[in-house]
């Protein structure tokens, strides 16, 4: 009914319907989309005085020759800043800007031959467009090969090579990257195991407020893993993350309470923190909460 009125209007050459006119057909909106009669109507009602159409012509000239102005409207379509989001449409200008030079617009399209998203699913497709971007020092791009290295994503597995890419990306500055650089010296895969120096990270990392180090950290005192046992501060940092809401953290916190680990048995306690987990998105925290319902009836 819209499209009908606006057309109506249009054909006794009112100035705004014929804009909206070429809105609707920009959109598809009561009709279907078609960008070469939305151009035309847009350019009619522009050449008439309308600057709506004059601001979209613009924005249209850009989006066909400026790159960044491609990889925001990509960003914002992928997002859904200002509109719905749409990953199909963030696909193609993301590979447009990416054609044109821009290399964030080639990282976010990685991501979304990664996901699936917009595109069919193409690891191998990822995989090479991040090492390209890696090639030409683009830190998140560095890390990012490094996790498709541990994972095997689009490449074989290979943990030493990952181990080199964390690194790099570590000393540029990517904090995900020292985290992940601390885990492979815990567990010696990809490098020599050094408990020392996986702690050493994970507290430099802590430091700086990293939440998922500071929980790592308090593992670490907890357990004796690069420094001495420490039950007392490993509570106190599990306190400080339960307290974000951060559900491992309760739910580890949870299980203290509930066995009397470093702290006084508490079984509403450990309800209480096992029931936030819960809500927090921890999954195993659901069966320590049923299980200590049936042992306890709390």
């Amino acid at each position: 009914m819209a499209f009908e009125l606006i057309k109506q209007l249009f054909e006794k050459d009112h100035i705004n319907a014929i804009y909206r006119l070429g809105y609707y057909y920009d959109e598809g909106i009561g009709t279907n989309p078609d960008e070469n009669e939305a151009f035309r109507l847009y350019k009619l009602a522009a050449d008439k005085g309308n600057n709506d159409a004059k601001c979209k012509l613009l924005f249209l000239e850009l989006i066909e020759e400026n790159s960044d102005v491609q990889f925001l409207s990509g960003y914002y379509f992928g997002k859904g800043i200002g509109t719905k989001i749409d990953k199909n449409i963030a696909f193609q200008l993301y590979e447009k800007a990416a054609e044109n030079g821009n290399d964030d617009a080639l990282y976010e399209l990685s991501l979304l031959y990664e996901s699936g998203d917009g595109v069919d699913k193409n690891e191998e497709e990822a995989f090479n467009s991040i090492k390209k971007l890696a090639e030409k020092g683009h830190v998140n791009a560095i890390f990012i090969l490094g996790n498709y290295y541990k994972e095997g994503i689009g490449i074989k597995k290979d943990k030493h090579r990952a181990f080199q890419y964390y690194k790099e990306a570590a000393e540029n500055g990517n904090d995900d990257a020292l985290y992940e650089l601390s885990l492979l010296y815990d567990s010696g895969e990809g490098v020599n195991k050094n408990e020392e120096m996986a702690f050493k990270l994970i507290k430099k990392l802590a430091e700086k407020d990293h939440i998922n180090a500071i929980y790592r950290l308090g593992c670490y005192y907890f357990e004796g893993i690069g420094t001495e046992i420490n039950i007392k501060k490993a509570i106190e940092l599990l306190k400080e993350l339960a307290d974000k809401e951060y559900a491992n953290a309760q739910h580890r916190l949870g299980y203290y309470y509930e066995k009397g680990i470093g702290t006084h048995i508490n079984i509403l306690k450990a309800c209480e923190l096992y029931t936030m987990a819960v809500i927090n998105g921890n999954v195993e925290a659901l069966k320590s909460l049923n299980d200590l319902i049936s042992n306890h009836g709390t």
